[in-house]
């Protein structure tokens, strides 16, 4: 049985006094034919389907429940199919100019675009999956609606979630809603849909093309405040870009803070959400210091393109501080003491990324992953059982046509610890990233970049180590000891050569490609260029428990030590309010002295 256009059963229409509507009525007529051999498909191009295909718990049952069969939708839908049934990529055979385009960036994905393309201009079909990123508040569809809390920044929502890969949480019925409200109107897919149906699995996946319209979305969205603070005014194109690159850094981390303070978004891997936050900003200003500084009685005006190759050089002085830049560009490789300084060896390298796709193994370490991700416009998130690294950058360095012989990277680590720790990545010996042409090994270089986030020297760590926990009877908010706002000390290095040691065994393996070796320390302005205030990083990178929402969390210290009394994150044996044990005997060999600790208290 074929259903179509099932949604209109789903409203009442005020003329009878049953509680049921028309389609849960269909659903219990169709359920008694359940051991029979039929089943219905229910065929809908209407987007909301998560107000009438609700979760089991919250849909109508009649008398017999065991008779009611409520199946979970379908969710499969085409993907990555390539045009005409043509292979997406194949190696050796695109241009740079090719790969940049919006009709190859539209091959990738649900074939919608590139279907599109058949029959209109590719700039209309860029536009029409800008205005589908849109996130729609009309009527009852409105997290005001589902809550008390107003959405910070709604528009930006989508464009965030799909760019730096934002989850939301599971537990929140206002984050469940708000997901579904972007599956049904903001293009994000649902992956899965568990049998209980209480929330729903989604996601952007790698879609290149949808990640371009994502960041001109995000360009006009800054483009219109600019343009009512300049109203009636002539600015530079100098004044202009500073008024970008100020809203790129300072809105961003400040948005989804908001989000994650309200428990919208799932904060994950601290580090990590900052790191593909730094990147992301880092590689859009890059875009927009080639886009805005062009001189249009010189040049012919084209829309903008965060898609195009961007220079390594480029990308790494919108990341780098300036008074750090000629540091790092005249680096030389760690395990090469002869080798080419930093700037001249990647003067012909470019990276390429809008989103960041999540790796599924370790064959994301090899040039050839790289040269699929770079065709995608993607960066890599490393898979979990990569200890050693978190992102990759793929970098293509300057070939007629893209191959894996052209393909290098930029691998990131991040570390957000208290103290120092020694990082090292080697992709070459170690995952055996680059191939050899017909047996013939190259000399590609490649960059590691160390981001130690919550670095801070020995002398300054906090006074609070944990909740409860008070040194030297201190007084502290509980917002003090909960966010740990801790100060950290920022700066940008890079590794020295190393000379071989003379004992050194000849048959032990030499690097044959040069490692660039970079280690930026904290997250203020002094260690990235794209941070104009540590403050809106700091939510972000502290260490937050679930006390931090304790009800009178405002007050004083006194105020939250009965709860921590419960032991309720780890065994507290500080500022408790009671000892461990009153009295403790210590006897030392050959001693018949004894030694007694006193409690604070008498009591039990």
């Amino acid at each position: 049985m074929n259903l179509i256009t099932t949604q209109t059963l789903t409203t009442k229409d005020g003329t009878r006094d049953s509680p049921r509507t028309a389609y849960q009525c269909l659903c219990k007529a169709l359920s008694f034919f359940r051991k029979a051999e039929i089943f219905a498909l229910f065929l809908s191009t209407y987007s909301k389907l998560s107000e009438f295909t609700r979760s089991a718990r919250n849909f109508y049952r009649g008398q017999d429940d065991d008779m009611d069969a409520l199946n979970p939708p379908f969710v499969e839908l085409p993907f990555d199919l390539g045009p005409e049934g043509k292979g997406l990529v194949t190696e050796s055979e695109h241009t740079i100019e090719e790969v940049c385009s919006l009709k190859f960036m539209a091959r990738f994905g649900r074939p919608l675009f590139w279907s599109m393309m058949n029959y209109t201009d590719d700039e209309i079909v860029m536009k029409g999956a800008m205005e589908e990123l849109v996130l729609q508040q009309d009527g009852k569809n409105t997290l005001t609606s589902a809550s008390r809390y107003e959405l910070h920044e709604p528009n930006l929502l989508p464009i965030l979630a799909l760019r730096v890969d934002l989850t939301f949480e599971s537990n929140r019925d206002e984050a469940v809603f708000l997901e579904g409200l972007l599956v049904a109107s903001s293009m994000r897919t649902e992956f899965s849909a568990p049998e209980h149906r209480q929330y729903l699995r989604g996601g952007y996946p790698s879609e290149p093309f949808l990640a371009e319209a994502a960041s001109r979305v995000l360009y006009n969205y800054f483009a219109t405040r600019i343009d009512k603070k300049f109203k009636g005014r002539t600015v530079s194109a100098e004044e202009r870009l500073s008024a970008f690159e100020s809203l790129y850094k300072e809105e961003l981390p400040r948005t989804i803070n908001f989000w994650l303070s309200a428990g919208l978004v799932n904060k994950g891997e601290r580090g990590e959400l900052v790191a593909k936050v730094l990147l992301t900003v880092a590689h859009d200003i890059a875009v927009l210091r080639r886009f805005e500084t062009h001189d249009p009685k010189t040049s012919e005006v084209k829309p903008i393109s965060f898609s195009d190759a961007i220079p390594v050089i480029e990308f790494l002085s919108s990341l780098i501080p300036p008074n750090d830049l000629n540091t790092v560009f005249n680096a030389r490789p760690e395990n090469d003491l002869d080798g080419k300084p930093l700037k001249e060896a990647f003067k012909n390298a470019y990276v390429r990324f809008t989103h960041f796709a999540r790796g599924g193994d370790n064959f994301v370490v090899t040039d050839e992953a790289c040269l699929g991700l770079f065709f995608r416009a993607a960066a890599i998130i490393g898979h979990a059982t990569l200890a050693v690294m978190d992102l990759i950058i793929p970098i293509w360095i300057w070939d007629e046509l893209l191959s894996r012989w052209s393909m290098s990277g930029i691998f990131v680590q991040i570390k957000n610890r208290l103290r120092k720790q020694s990082i090292h990545i080697n992709v070459e010996n170690k995952f055996g990233f680059f191939s050899d042409k017909n047996g013939v090994p190259d000399n590609r270089p490649y960059i590691t970049i160390a981001m130690e986030l919550g670095v801070v020297p020995p002398e300054t760590l906090p006074k609070f180590a944990s909740v409860g926990r008070p040194v030297d009877n201190q007084p502290s908010t509980s917002q003090q000891i909960c966010s740990q706002k801790f100060k950290t000390t920022s700066q940008v290095k890079v590794a020295a050569p190393k000379k071989l040691s003379p004992h050194r065994s000849v048959k032990k393996r030499v690097d044959k490609h040069p490692r660039y070796e970079i280690e930026l320390t904290g997250c203020s302005p002094s260690a990235y260029n794209v941070v104009t205030n540590k403050i809106d990083y700091d939510p972000l990178l502290a260490y937050t428990s679930f006390l931090a929402e304790h009800s009178r969390s405002d007050e004083l210290i006194e105020a939250i030590t009965p709860a921590s009394r419960f032991k309720p994150l780890d065994m507290q044996f500080k500022g408790t309010g009671k000892p461990l044990v009153d009295s403790v005997q210590v006897r030392h060999a050959g001693d018949n002295t004894q030694s007694e600790s006193e409690g604070d208290d008498d009591d039990d």
